[in-house]
């Protein structure tokens, strides 16, 4: 199972401080998020300072227990929450939390709270959460910000709220950078300030996509490019005219390539590249464009493009154009390369 971090985030203002920061190691996902509302920039001095010192803690490698009793101790008498949490390729979710919204896993429709208990740490109470994520599912924590104002339960939002609200609204299958738009946009007007800090990090079962574009010369590449579609494990897709006729030709002779999508557009590494991330609507005319972006953005785990050996000198255009699909996976936390033939 692999984790994406799809949004950590928050604000420090003049008004109070809602902090999240993030330490990524291997596998492993840990986050602090600090939630200390006030009406003066000593508040917000207070949260920034509390959040990098647990991140560095966190980032050390010290249990969720002492970095929150470090917390506590520092608190001198101040009132603000946290939620400290950790997550593992395996799936095991650990979480500590103060004054804070309950972590939530939500997936298709449902919300759950991870199980939980009291203990007393540094002499206050705090709840330790344990519980394992599933494939598909998002793990949510946020700031109290988001629901304890008057505006919360107007829309009847109450601790639970912001919850079902994410509950209702994930699927599993859309971005969850599309799910941070949506939490935020629901949280606008509920209060001015301090704005709420949030966390979202994805679960998904390993999922990698071969991307062949184009087909390469001469009888010893072609029968390489082939083997390489016949042994990949997982999701295929071949772009180009040329290289959709081969895989039909090599399958009416007998060989089970496997191939999941086929698109015979010969400029789909650029119309995917311009579309990506956009909100406009997709035109009919884009399906192919639209289908590779959704595999990209949402079910793919990694991502490998085979490309035919360029026969000029530098770069042809398709294998720039992998680069900066490259870049951009990148920065999406997924795992992508490219392989020449």
């Amino acid at each position: 199972m692999k984790l994406f971090l799809e949004y950590s985030g928050g604000q420090e203002t003049e008004q109070g401080g809602c902090v999240c920061r993030v330490s990524r190691r291997g596998d492993r996902v840990r986050a602090a998020l600090i939630s200390c509302p006030g009406t003066d920039m000593a508040a917000a001095a207070v949260a920034t300072a509390a959040c990098a010192a647990a991140w560095a803690m966190l980032q050390g490698g010290a249990p969720l227990q002492r970095t929150a009793v470090s917390l506590l101790l520092s608190q001198a008498g101040e009132e603000y929450g946290f939620t400290l949490l950790e997550l593992d390729g395996r799936g095991h979710l650990r979480g500590v939390e103060r004054k804070m919204p309950p972590l939530a896993l939500v997936a298709k429709g449902n919300s759950r709270i991870p199980w939980g208990g009291p203990v007393p740490l540094a002499g206050e109470p705090v709840l330790l959460r344990e519980d394992k994520i599933q494939p598909g599912e998002l793990c949510c924590a946020f700031s109290r910000e988001a629901v304890e104002e008057k505006g919360g339960q107007d829309l009847s939002w109450g601790r639970q709220g912001a919850l079902a609200f994410l509950g209702r609204a994930y699927t599993g299958k859309e971005s969850a950078r599309y799910m941070q738009e949506l939490f935020f946009s629901a949280c606008r007007g509920l209060e001015e300030s301090p704005q709420p800090a949030a966390f979202f990090c994805r679960a998904r079962a390993l999922c990698p996509l071969l991307l062949a574009v184009g087909v390469p010369q001469g009888k010893e590449r072609e029968e390489k490019w082939l083997h390489t579609l016949e042994h990949f494990k997982g999701l295929k897709a071949v772009a180009g005219r040329k290289a959709v006729a081969l895989v039909e030709k090599k399958e009416k002779e007998g060989r089970s390539l496997g191939v999941n999508y086929r698109w015979p557009a010969e400029d789909l590494l650029g119309r995917t590249l311009a579309f990506l991330g956009r909100e406009e609507p997709w035109t009919e005319g884009e399906r192919d464009a639209r289908q590779l972006g959704t595999l990209l953005d949402g079910q793919c785990t990694s991502v490998r493009i085979l490309l035919p050996q360029s026969r000029g000198k530098g770069m042809g255009m398709e294998s720039l154009l992998a680069q900066q699909l490259l870049a951009r996976l990148t920065q999406w936390d997924k795992g992508a390369y490219v392989e020449y033939c």
